[in-house]
């Protein structure tokens, strides 16, 4: 008796615990990948910070001689690596929102609602507005977004 009480609640977890793996919705969705990008956002500071850093420790002695011009170079070189990584991220996370909210294929796609979602996602990051283009093609219908960021 005790192996088939074992066995029957060991079968019936998977539906017990279903409705904690249900997909997360639209506004769901949104909202997370908004706070992941306000967390990436907060990046730029602390590597700026480093930047200037590394600027003062190459032009300690004098920045016009060659040891503090290849100090400036790699200060240089890696700041800009490091945010176009962030940047990188931001858009990696932009395109997975993008990817699992919309679908080109139906014929109701709001491309009014696609931009004011990202540009929910891209509050106090973006460079003006993001804007979304719907194209019918030979191939099927297709969705370009376009945003900046800073």
């Amino acid at each position: 008796m005790s192996r088939w009480l074992v066995a029957l609640i060991l079968g019936s977890l998977p539906v017990l615990c279903l409705g904690q793996t249900a997909p997360l919705t639209r506004v769901q969705l949104r909202d997370e990948t908004a706070k992941k990008i306000a967390v990436l956002n907060q990046k730029y500071p602390v590597l700026l910070a480093q930047y200037e850093k590394d600027l003062q420790a190459a032009c300690v002695v004098n920045c016009s001689e060659p040891q503090g011009q290849a100090g400036l170079n790699a200060a240089s070189t890696r700041i800009t690596t490091s945010m176009d990584e962030v940047a990188s991220q931001m858009q990696s996370e932009i395109d997975n929102y993008v990817v699992h909210t919309v679908n080109p294929k139906h014929t109701d796609l709001d491309r009014n609602l696609v931009v004011q979602d990202v540009k929910q996602v891209l509050a106090g990051v973006a460079d003006g507005n993001p804007t979304a283009f719907v194209l019918d093609t030979p191939n099927g219908r297709a969705l370009i977004v376009a945003y900046t960021l800073f």
